[in-house]
């Protein structure tokens, strides 16, 4: 996903590292919503206290956080047999 925050470079704190390995394991564990509504309020405060280059950093990240679960969500359900087409009933597919 290309965000790495770069620990050996010393480009981040510890804390802030370990927090980004926890939203790591949480996306694995198909926790990312819970992970995109956290980067929305703290995007969302940030652009009200006007650090608006601070919320953009979070949008690009929140951004990339979406793509990579609809990528996955594409992935899975194909593998499994389903169609999706936006707004269509999901369903099996029949194999022949």
């Amino acid at each position: 996903m290309h965000t790495c925050s770069r620990p050996c470079n010393n480009d981040i704190d510890r804390a802030a590292y370990q927090e980004d390995v926890r939203e790591a394991i949480a996306f694995i564990e198909g926790r990312d919503e819970k992970i995109q509504e956290a980067l929305l309020q703290k995007m969302q405060d940030l652009a009200a206290q006007t650090r608006f280059e601070d919320a953009e950093v979070l949008h690009r990240r929140l951004d990339k956080i979406r793509r990579a679960a609809s990528g996955i969500q594409r992935y899975v359900f194909c593998r499994l047999g389903f169609q999706s087409h936006r707004g269509a009933r999901l369903g099996f597919r029949r194999q022949m």
